[in-house]
């Protein structure tokens, strides 16, 4: 009975997420990977054991809405496997200034071979205070851990910080949870670094609890090296803290992998380069604005002489490209939401090339190419 019950919840988690983000992603940026490798992985008082693993992700992503899947396949070289996978999903509101909702859930589960299956359903709530290079958040939720024998409540709450600085990104995090009777606060921080084609990231754990659930201190690292646009080298070394929402062992690991993919499309932060002045031209586009209206959304709006078609992508767009609607003799305009912070963009008229319009800072992209800069504060 616990068992169909958790199936159910799980079915049900899922439906949730979906329902939450689905309609907004309708158009949204898309990016899969597959990671084919080797790993060794010990659980905590077990030998180690090595395999081979299949590692596939997809992720939808917008401005409004998010949706992802992951999962991880082992097979082992003494016989045996084991299977993890995630769907997790949220949904932002419009920005208020400089504050932003968010409801996000996530399932999860694991099975092994000759063991017992486990799952997890976790939602949350989430107020953002954002900046354009620094943000904090505050979090509750909760949800329904099951161990493979019995299910138990979960109810957790969080307080976190970020900075962004050129290519590298620190955060931390305070997150104190109960699984049932069980109580314990976990203190997470990381770091990334990401170049064109080298990513680099870290985290480190520390957990407080009592007689009952073991504290300690966890920290990994891995990198990812891109070796063209659609293939990577992916290396992992670290340990990780047992669950006690799904009673599954701590334990430590070294992975090796190639990754089918495509690499993300990364804008460091570097000199930009001062507006270009330039008279109006028939086809060329002039006087980029972004103009924040009080329903959250921003009037993008440019002026183009001429134009038939005139079109607009950038980070706040997923790099989707987007119609402008001609509304008078040469203004073009849309509205849609744009977070606060700095943001990258792209004019195209009439299906030529993406451009930066005349009048508008820009610098360059990660392929040699110029990309225009706004900021919404």
């Amino acid at each position: 009975m616990a068992g169909a019950l958790s199936a159910r919840r799980l079915i049900a988690a899922i439906a949730l997420a979906l329902s939450l983000t689905a309609p907004r992603l309708l158009h949204a940026q898309q990016r899969g990977s597959l990671d084919i490798g080797y790993v060794s992985i010990a659980y905590d008082s077990t030998t180690r054991a090595s395999g081979v693993t299949l590692a596939p992700a997809l992720r939808l992503a917008r401005s409004t809405a998010t949706l992802g899947a992951d999962g991880t396949l082992s097979l082992f070289d003494a016989g045996g496997w084991s299977a993890q996978g995630t769907l997790m999903g949220s949904a932002f509101t419009p920005s208020f200034h400089m504050l932003r909702g968010e409801i996000a859930g996530a399932a999860s589960g694991s099975a092994f071979e000759g063991s017992v299956s486990t799952s997890q359903l976790l939602g949350q709530a989430r107020l953002h205070l954002l900046g354009a290079r620094q943000g904090a958040w505050l979090a509750v939720g909760g949800g329904q851990g099951w161990d493979g024998l019995q299910s138990r409540a979960i109810g957790l709450a969080g307080v976190g910080a970020w900075v962004r600085r050129g290519r590298s990104a620190l955060a931390a995090s305070v997150t104190p949870t109960a699984v049932g009777d069980l109580h314990y606060t976990d203190a997470t921080v990381s770091l990334s670094w990401t170049a064109p084609t080298l990513e680099l990231a870290g985290s480190l754990t520390a957990r407080s609890g009592g007689d009952v659930v073991r504290g300690g201190a966890w920290a990994n690292a891995n990198a990812t090296f891109w070796l063209s646009r659609h293939v990577a080298f992916v290396a992992g070394w670290g340990n990780f803290a047992p669950d006690p929402g799904q009673a599954l062992p701590g334990g430590r690991y070294i992975t090796m992998s190639f990754r089918l993919g495509t690499r993300p499309v990364r804008h460091p932060e570097i000199r930009i380069a001062p507006p270009k002045h330039a008279p109006a031209r028939p086809g060329v586009a002039r006087d980029f604005e972004v103009r924040p209206r009080s329903d959250g959304q921003c009037v993008i709006r440019v002026r183009v002489a001429r134009a038939t078609r005139v079109e607009v992508m950038g980070d706040f767009s997923d790099w989707r490209a987007v119609s402008l609607v001609h509304v008078s003799r040469d203004e073009w305009e849309t509205a849609m939401p744009v977070a606060p912070g700095t943001h990258h963009f792209d004019v195209r008229v009439d299906g030529g090339e993406w451009d930066v319009p005349a009048e508008t800072p820009s610098m360059n992209d990660d392929f040699n190419g110029r990309v225009g800069v706004f900021l919404v504060r």
